[in-house]
């Protein structure tokens, strides 16, 4: 190779890893010592929020973990929130009480999977010496094997399968009585991507924003490179897919159109962002577009129908009807406080930002109409609402449950 050649590639290689760790940052490349965050405005509070249970369940420390690694895991009447020192706690969802504490002896990468097997508990985790193990309280690891590769995302398991998303689009599907891999899918993965935040949901899990339909039952898979695919867990077999959305700029930071947080999933849409580029419903018996719109989402959309909503790159919240097929409004009394954590709660929207003040905003009008102060630094993963109330997991340790 000539030493101009090698020049070029090694610049390249130093080019996409410096912007990578841009985007995993938070882009805190675009900040700027001139933005100051917005002042908050005085509002008129018409509903109050407060902590039902807060407990102590360690914190993550681990840098290779990506924007929703420690979401918490909802289970019938459980809560399952994992630290990254290898706790895994176990918690009566309506009062916060412990009901059981497994302490491994590693460090986890992601959140611990939770399944009520015929065979009894099981937990699927990723451990920070890149292997995937199964665990059943009382009895250990009953298996573990070296991944295939980086991951920055919690296992789906269920009663067959371990389903593991690698960085690098490659989805593999593992057995769970003995670790060994039983399909794969592989899609081309684009030159830059945002590691760590296209996610995963089945279809049948408990969500109470979704209203699925009980009868419907795979696994929703965001993809980079703007790919969104249907699949059976068990076997791996897609019932559809769908290259949603396509790259449009002149150099390699314009032209990510990763699909960003989790599928959104209800009787009859199945719903995502791209970064960057738009927002789009799709119809969940056969991955064909239904609605999207160009919009330049920093953080996933919610979704609760007909309402979409969102933050740009400024923080600026905008809320569609995708139904009706136009905006509803937007605000920007939350510009530059580097908000994360959207959600829809009872028909509130909710974000928090970086000084750990969590707003409320009304769906109907876009006002802000309930603020509360979480504290404990950032969120570890997303949100979770829950039949209790709103259940938040910082990076610090905290486990809380707030009600109204």
């Amino acid at each position: 190779m000539r030493s101009n050649d090698k020049g070029a590639l090694i610049f390249k290689l130093f080019f996409l890893s410096f912007v990578s760790s841009i985007f995993l940052s938070g882009c805190a490349f675009f900040d700027s010592s001139n933005i100051k965050p917005t002042r908050l405005k005085q509002v008129e509070e018409t509903l109050k929020i407060k902590v039902s249970w807060k407990k102590k369940v360690g914190p993550i420390t681990s840098i290779d973990s990506g924007p929703m690694s420690f979401t918490p895991v909802v289970v019938g009447d459980l809560v399952i929130a994992s630290s990254s020192n290898g706790s895994i706690s176990i918690f009566n969802l309506a009062d916060g009480n412990l009901v059981d504490k497994i302490k491994l002896e590693e460090n986890l990468l992601s959140s611990a999977a939770y399944k009520e097997r015929s065979s009894g508990i099981t937990l699927a985790v990723i451990l920070e010496t890149g292997e995937l193990g199964l665990i059943e309280p009382g009895k250990g690891f009953l298996w573990r094997i070296p991944l295939d590769g980086i991951t920055r995302l919690p296992p789906f398991l269920d009663e067959d399968t371990v389903v593991i998303k690698y960085a690098d689009n490659r989805i593999f599907g593992y057995d769970v009585e003995t670790g060994q891999r039983v399909w794969n899918i592989t899609r081309r993965v684009p030159s830059l991507t945002l590691h760590g935040q296209s996610g995963m949901r089945f279809f049948a899990e408990t969500d109470v924003n979704s209203g699925l339909g009980s009868s419907l039952e795979g696994l929703a898979v965001n993809m980079a490179g703007g790919r969104l695919m249907v699949l059976n867990p068990k076997t791996g077999a897609l019932e559809w897919e769908n290259r949603a959305v396509y790259p449009r700029g002149t150099n390699e930071v314009e032209r990510i159109v990763d699909l960003i947080g989790l599928p959104f999933i209800n009787a009859d849409e199945v719903c995502s962002t791209s970064y960057q580029t738009k927002i789009i419903c799709l119809r969940t018996t056969d991955g064909e577009i239904i609605w999207s719109r160009d919009f330049m989402a920093m953080k996933p959309a919610v979704f609760k129908k007909p309402f979409a909503a969102s933050v740009d790159f400024d923080d600026k919240l905008v809320a569609f009807d995708w139904v009706q097929n136009k905006k509803l409004w937007d605000n920007e009394d939350l510009l530059f406080r580097g908000l994360s954590g959207l959600i829809i709660w009872d028909d509130l929207l909710w974000a928090i930002d970086d000084y750990g003040i969590l707003h409320g905003i009304n769906l109907e009008s876009g006002n802000i109409i309930s603020r509360f102060n979480v504290g404990d630094g950032g969120l570890a993963g997303d949100p979770i609402p829950t039949t209790s109330g709103l259940l938040l997991q910082t990076i610090s340790g905290s486990l809380l449950m707030l009600e109204k």
